[in-house]
């Protein structure tokens, strides 16, 4: 019989972190409970994330309460079951190395400017999230509207290039790219000055 988190949270004897499955995802997929909190038994907040066999995966990105906050979607739903023999040890060793690699991939900011490379998830709009690579196989548009309209939006030089070597469907226009480059000297220009 399904339970809803809290239930099996009390079933386990109040500890954290444990693994719960919704009953219609597949094996693969799992939610790691790490903190509880209670409103009036057995209902309240659970937070976490998901994970696609045991590696962080962004299955909840769709709620607004999960991007914000990290609450678990249907916490309170008696949708779920509990996920025996979990390696959290590893859960937390391959979860610290992504952490790590996200950080690494994060923009340059530097006072007014925002340079982007390949892999550098944006952090505005309704793309917030995705790579520019992402964005760039989506809706390559987007950056171009960016780079000519947001005055702190930079795309990195070497990913410009990329993006316009790669692809056969778009190019971005030449006064976009000469802005793009206009705003690259300025932010070489203040990281020189500093």
């Amino acid at each position: 019989m399904s339970k809803n988190i809290f239930q099996i949270w009390d079933d386990i004897g109040r500890i954290t972190p444990f693994a719960v499955r919704r009953d219609n995802w597949s094996k693969k997929y799992y939610a790691i409970v790490e903190k509880v909190e209670i409103n009036k038994f057995p209902y309240g907040n659970a937070y976490g994330f998901s994970t696609i066999n045991g590696i962080y995966s962004n299955h909840f990105e769709h709620d607004s309460k999960w991007r914000r906050k990290r609450i678990i979607p249907c916490c309170g739903c008696y949708q779920w079951s509990l996920v025996k023999n979990v390696d959290f040890e590893k859960i937390e060793k391959v979860n610290q190395i992504r952490k790590k690699e996200i950080v690494d991939q994060l923009p340059i900011v530097k006072d007014k400017f925002i340079v982007y490379e390949q892999e550098s998830p944006l952090i505005f709009g309704k793309h917030k999230g995705k790579t520019i690579n992402e964005v760039f196989q989506i809706e390559p548009t987007y950056l171009e509207w960016s780079i000519e309209n947001i005055n702190g939006f930079v795309i990195a030089e070497k990913t410009i290039n990329i993006f316009t070597n790669n692809s056969k469907d778009f190019n971005f226009k030449t006064e976009t790219v000469i802005k793009n480059n206009e705003k690259l000297l300025l932010y070489k220009k203040q990281c020189d000055s500093h």
